[in-house]
């Protein structure tokens, strides 16, 4: 998903009272009169743990460090930009604190809370599996980093085709973890019993991967792709003649650059890519989400004419993208009455905080990337998938320039249209982001087997 979606103010999960399992702990920031619980599962033995925000349908994102020093404690969510600082009391009776986003300070208080429970996901299996899987690590010697990843084959005896897999915009692990899913998991799975091996690996920066996510760049996730690709390339099990890569939203995006860069991709698969450059996404994607999640068509309206403001500030002048982004947000509330200001500032998408993560490298190249280029040089075979119940990356938007590019390129491909699919590749029947969470299926098996479809007949 785009990272607009995934960003969000947010804190607090914990399970249990021992020390030697994850405690659950909850508590509820106030947004200017509108309170959004967080919830904070951290294991204090292992120095780990996870934070989900349900009212945002965020799930189990990892912490990036939890120090405990006597009674005080310390966490970071690097992903969002977060921290927070607190005291414990008793015997981790509560725990109180600040809570900090880009720069904004939210009293919090944490307790336990043993009535949460974490949404199903009912496709997850546990091992063991019926096929071979190897943690692996892997240079990109041009980023000068090393990725950790997971090998999943059928066995390692024979040659099989493979795909690498590339993530979503924001920070993501070799899982595409999102609301309590796992797609990336799932998918490999499917591949194996199938006869197709594949590798997915953590996002630069994120879990057991080296590296600075905050500073990438979708160019730069292609370099690590095709250093992955190069990797798995060595593995005797692997067909190398049907080595391709496969990503998802972002990642979809990300396919063709790959292509661009590594002679050993022979074929790309894009699940809800882009066509258009960010710009242009972001337009479609602010206004049809806002209005699916219950905003009046005048609301989404002023949300999108926001976002335009600080883009077109943005793009002005990169270099002071936070100053521009600053003055602007501040400049646009400026006509508004000041019970109109208070009533669109009680929806979290209005606040500044959402709008300071547009001056990130990231942001500031994706609103002027656009994949046509890419996809009219290609030299390899293509599959696309969309939902037509993505309102993210929605197919009327996004496919039409991607059929012109590929008829440039003269080369084979595929680009299939689901009905009643969402983003995510579920069964859906608004494509709104709650039915992300609500559904227990991960990823509906006719996409996968679309893609096993294709590739088998390569």
């Amino acid at each position: 998903m785009i990272n607009y979606l995934k960003t969000v103010l947010m804190a607090g999960i914990i399970l249990c009272t021992s020390s030697n399992y994850a405690q659950t702990f909850s508590g509820n920031i106030d947004l200017g009169g509108q309170e959004l619980k967080l919830i904070f599962m951290l294991n204090f033995q292992k120095n780990t743990g996870t934070l989900d925000v349900p009212a945002q349908y965020a799930f189990w994102m990892d912490l990036s460090s939890l120090v405990r020093s006597n009674d005080n404690i310390k966490i970071s969510i690097d992903g969002i930009r977060a921290s927070f600082d607190g005291k414990i009391f008793g015997n981790v009776d509560s725990i109180s604190g600040t809570f900090h986003q880009y720069g904004m300070n939210f009293p919090l208080t944490l307790n336990p809370d043993e009535n949460y429970q974490p949404p199903k996901r009912s496709q997850l299996l546990e091992p063991p599996y019926p096929y071979y899987t190897e943690d692996i690590t892997f240079v990109n010697e041009k980023a000068g980093i090393k990725l950790a990843g997971t090998i999943t084959a059928p066995d390692t005896k024979g040659k099989y085709p493979a795909v690498v897999f590339i993530t979503g915009s924001g920070p993501q692990d070799r899982d595409e973890l999102i609301v309590g899913h796992k797609p990336f998991r799932v998918i490999a799975d499917y591949l194996a019993r199938h006869g197709i091996a594949s590798l997915r690996f953590d996002d630069r920066g994120v879990a057991k991967s080296e590296g600075d996510f905050a500073s990438a760049t979708s160019l730069d996730f292609a370099s690590d792709a095709a250093a992955g690709v190069k990797a798995l390339a060595t593995y005797p099990f692997i067909d190398t003649k049907k080595l391709g890569v496969i990503g998802h939203s972002e990642g979809g995006l990300i396919v063709p650059i790959a292509a661009s860069l590594s002679d050993q991709i022979k074929f790309i698969i894009s699940l809800a890519g882009t066509g258009v450059d960010g710009r242009k996404q972001m337009h479609e994607e602010i206004t049809l989400v806002a209005v699916a999640e219950g905003k009046s068509p005048e609301d989404a309206q002023t949300l999108w004419n926001l976002y335009e403001a600080c883009f077109t500030a943005i793009l002005a002048n990169p270099d002071l993208a936070a100053k521009q982004v600053d003055s602007t947000y501040n400049a646009f509330f400026k006509d508004f009455t000041p019970a109109e200001k208070e009533r669109l500032l009680k929806y979290p998408q209005f606040h500044k905080s959402q709008f300071m993560q547009l001056t990130s490298k990231w942001w500031i190249k994706f609103l002027t990337l656009d994949p046509a280029p890419y996809y009219e040089k290609l030299k390899v075979p293509a599959l696309g998938i969309w939902g037509g119940k993505d309102l993210e990356v929605p197919p009327w938007v996004h496919v039409p320039p991607i059929i012109t590019a590929l008829e440039k390129a003269g080369v084979y491909y595929r680009l299939e249209i689901l009905a009643s699919i969402n983003h995510m590749f579920q069964k859906s029947s608004t494509g709104a982001l709650h039915e992300f969470y609500q559904n227990e299926i991960t990823v509906e098996p006719e996409i996968m087997e679309s893609v096993v479809r294709f590739i088998k007949g390569l």
